[in-house]
């Protein structure tokens, strides 16, 4: 006989699994809030604060009242930009809006694994593809938001005549040190599913 074995996690659990859920709830709105207001912040084209990254550049750092500079070695600095050109600002905009709905989808898909969980139904087929969901859409997000950052970052420094910030590409240790576990955890989740139904008819 078929039957499908749940095993629901303790009240205990079930309470802390129900608060980050709520948790996920809060981060997701306080990221399309913050969305928002960096839209709102670039639209206008008039002193849009861009961080900008570079390769161990040498400059002079004003210090102390009467003006003296040293030099220092800037790896990442905030510049202030007007008048960038129309893609300039897309690009800003577009690393913004895919950043902040890769991240919700993320909680998202957290979040529906969390409720699973918390039904018993760890390796479910919602659970399983809630982890495959997150997966994928945090590696998406991650290089989308990569590749528009570096657009709209050096057409910031082009229009204040700057240097070009560093480009390296995404695929670097804390990238890969990133997607690893993602992969593990996507393929344990893919593997668990599959067990559990071969084995609920055992029962």
């Amino acid at each position: 006989m078929n039957d499908t074995t749940t095993r629901t996690p303790s009240a205990w659990d079930r309470g802390a699994l129900w608060g980050t859920i709520l948790i996920g709830v809060v981060a997701a709105g306080w990221t399309l809030v913050t969305a928002v207001l960096r839209i709102i912040e670039i639209a206008p084209n008039r002193d849009v604060p861009v961080p900008a990254s570079f390769a161990d550049t040498e400059t002079g750092l004003a210090v102390g009242d009467d003006g003296g500079t040293i030099t220092v070695i800037a790896d990442r600095v905030t510049v202030f930009a007007n008048d960038m050109a129309p893609i300039t600002v897309f690009s800003l905009i577009a690393a913004t809006v895919i950043g902040a709905i890769a991240t919700v989808v993320v909680i998202g898909a957290v979040c529906i694994l969390t409720r699973e969980i918390i039904r018993g139904q760890s390796f479910s087929t919602r659970a399983v593809g809630a982890v495959g969901i997150a997966v994928i859409t945090a590696l998406i997000g991650w290089i989308g938001h990569w590749l528009f950052s570096t657009m709209g970052t050096n057409g910031a420094l082009a229009a204040l005549d700057a240097f070009e910030a560093s480009t390296q590409t995404p695929v670097g240790p804390t990238f890969l040190f990133g997607v690893a576990p993602l992969g593990a955890l996507s393929a344990a989740w893919v593997i668990g599913g599959r067990i559990q139904r071969e084995t609920e008819g055992l029962v």
